[in-house]
């Protein structure tokens, strides 16, 4: 099947699905969108925790739709795991998830002499092979 037509019927889609999400009953769809950077990601859910434990307003954090890229999505899919309304405890696991990942798990310094073997001679500063 041609992927640009599978990828035309969700775009066609995509809008009757935004509207069946309301929740709320409020009329509004809250979208959460995360970026990328690597392990910026664990700041990034220290900041929805932080916005999930500091509003008093339920409403305000129960988000619609949630979309990351890079490590973004790696919290978005964590969220994801849990019920509409659920948002505490999704902050809770993401941010348990980030509290057992070590940076020297994922990058690794490349053999003597570095970052000049990185710059030169490999694809990049620091061997990131532990990643998929």
């Amino acid at each position: 099947m041609n992927t640009t037509l599978v990828w035309g019927v969700i775009l066609l889609l995509l809008p009757w699905n935004l509207t069946a999400t309301k929740v709320d009953g409020d009329g509004k769809c809250r979208v959460l969108s995360i970026e990328g950077a690597g392990d910026h990601g664990a700041w990034e859910a220290g900041v929805i925790s932080g916005i999930i434990n500091a509003t008093m307003n339920a409403t305000d954090y129960r988000w619609d739709v949630i979309v990351g890229i890079s490590a973004g999505s790696l919290n978005a899919g964590g969220m994801a795991q849990f019920a509409y309304g659920d948002e505490k405890n999704a902050s809770d696991f993401i941010i348990d998830v980030w509290e057992k990942v070590r940076r020297a798990e994922i990058y690794k310094p490349w053999p003597f002499p570095w970052l000049l073997d990185g710059f030169f001679e490999q694809k990049g500063l620091v061997n990131n092979s532990a990643l998929p």
